[in-house]
């Protein structure tokens, strides 16, 4: 098995039994530079760039089921809910469950921007690691002794 490579540039990585958890946090995201734009966006084309190249090597390196976990995000826009459909297509073409785990806000904004048929989400971490196992072709439980 591969380790995710660190570090990465906006992602902390960690092992759950099977699913690799994938921290994003609003770090990854800015405020407006504009005074009338009160509403968070990626930062930057570099930041964008390094945020796709993030989950571009997560989704080769995985070994298995990953859950995003962004929790720790409050805001963003329709850009950021593209990058995450376009990691979604990546990690099915490898075969690979992804689950976002998100506050319910953003939950809200992926359910009408992406719809849950795209990308399963839940605002509960447990949840979202269960789920993404579950999805996993051919899963083992990773609990001892099962």
């Amino acid at each position: 098995m591969v380790d995710p490579p660190t570090p990465f540039h906006h992602l902390r990585c960690q092992q759950v039994g099977s699913v690799t958890i994938a921290v994003v946090g609003q770090a990854a995201f800015a405020e407006s530079s504009h005074p009338d734009d009160w509403t968070p966006h990626l930062t930057d084309a570099v930041t964008n760039r390094e945020l796709r190249d993030d989950l571009t090597r997560l989704a080769a390196v995985s070994p298995g089921p990953v859950v995003i976990d962004m929790r720790g995000v409050n805001m963003f826009l329709g850009d950021a809910v593209a990058r995450l459909i376009i990691f979604a297509r990546q990690m099915a073409e490898e075969g690979k469950p992804l689950v976002v785990c998100a506050s319910p806000s953003i939950v809200t904004i992926i359910n009408i921007c992406a719809g849950t048929d795209r990308m399963p989400v839940s605002s509960d971490l447990d949840a979202a690691i269960a789920r993404a196992r579950a999805a996993t072709p051919g899963a083992e439980s990773d609990s001892p002794g099962a």
